[in-house]
């Protein structure tokens, strides 16, 4: 192991040691140990990454379900009314908290794809200056927003449960690459559900889930993403929307910390396993046949007019913008990256 290997390694362990106490006390020994374990998944052969992945998952589950077993009993009560569908004129909500001056090169790439390809939906931007324009929370949801103890990431995935459930429409992530029109042909409900080569349930930054969240006595493996937060669509009144938002809701007024980054993805996990009529909605979308997250990691690759072609026969990709992106590779070609912001026009 290199330096930097030894560097990063030695930091994991001091941050993973101050965060296992501190955890255990709030949400007990299993969920802290699994998530201690879980830190080191680069270590871990694929077999024993993929055991502690769902023991980490079950434990923080049935955290969840013990402490709002309330709200879901609740919903399961409730018969969903008849809601009506995604139509040609929803508006698509695109939030970057600081505005789109502050954008990430990327960012201002993928926003220009989503413009583009709207077709007849209107586009509206989310700051952090016009957002209780569309919605209101409640008071210790902005408190906690303010002094930082909810990330600007987390409150987002309450603000768009909110933005949908209140307006509908179609809740794109603002690192969303958008290559075809952006049309749903009068759905009630989409997201964004793609195959993945990859357990990706063991990294946290990724959103859903790939493995049977349903049935942790099985090894059987979904090789989709069955919800994807960072692309969600649906007409307004959605319960499913609702569901989430008061979940969440309720866990913040319960807690300064949080259990784990992917905690919206819990919250559908629960949907699905104890809601019917959640589940058979989430069930309904058809996967895509290819990778979303396949663009990130050749951003940097040298440019290729065929490939490019290839990726622009699917519809929509996610990216990100936290890496070091060179719109030029070593030996000076055009990458990847490089051509986006010249297909966009960006500065």
């Amino acid at each position: 192991m290199n330096s930097k290997g030894i560097y990063y390694y030695t930091s994991r362990i001091l941050i993973l040691i101050r965060r296992i106490i501190p955890q255990c006390r709030i949400y007990g020994f299993s969920v802290s140990f699994w998530s201690f374990l879980f830190g080191f998944n680069r270590l871990w052969s694929s077999r024993i990454a993929l055991l502690i992945s769902k023991n980490k998952h079950k434990s923080i589950l049935k955290y969840l379900y013990y402490q709002y077993s309330g709200i879901i009993n609740d919903y399961i009560k409730i018969k969903p009314e008849q809601t009506g569908t995604i139509g040609p004129d929803s508006t698509i909500w695109v939030c970057w908290w600081d505005g789109d001056e502050s954008m990430p090169p990327i960012v201002k790439a993928c926003f220009e794809s989503i413009k583009i390809n709207a077709s007849t939906h209107p586009v509206k931007l989310i700051t952090k200056h016009n957002y209780s324009e569309f919605v209101s929370f409640p008071p210790h949801i902005i408190e906690k927003l303010n002094k930082k103890i909810i990330t600007i990431t987390h409150f987002s995935n309450i603000l768009r449960m909110n933005l949908l459930f209140e307006h509908g429409g179609i809740w794109i992530d603002a690192t969303v690459l958008a290559f075809n029109c952006i049309s749903f042909n009068n759905l009630p409900f989409f997201s964004l559900n793609t195959l993945t080569s990859s357990y990706n349930i063991y990294h946290s930054r990724w959103q859903g889930s790939s493995f049977n969240l349903l049935n942790y006595e099985t090894d059987a493996i979904f090789g989709i993403n069955r919800w994807s937060a960072s692309f969600l669509a649906g007409s307004k009144n959605i319960l499913l929307f609702k569901f989430i938002k008061d979940f969440l809701y309720s866990y913040w007024s319960d807690h300064d910390d949080l259990i784990d980054y992917p905690l919206v993805d819990y919250v559908f996990a629960l949907a699905c396993m104890y809601v019917p009529e959640f589940n058979a909605l989430i069930n309904s979308v058809a996967p895509l046949n290819y990778n979303k997250f396949e663009l990130e990691d050749k951003l940097n690759l040298p440019y290729s007019e065929e490939d490019f072609l290839q990726y622009t026969a699917r519809p929509y990709y996610k990216l990100t913008y936290k890496m070091n992106l060179k719109p030029l590779t070593k030996d000076r070609k055009l990458s990847l990256y490089g051509y986006l912001l010249n297909k966009y026009n960006i500065q």
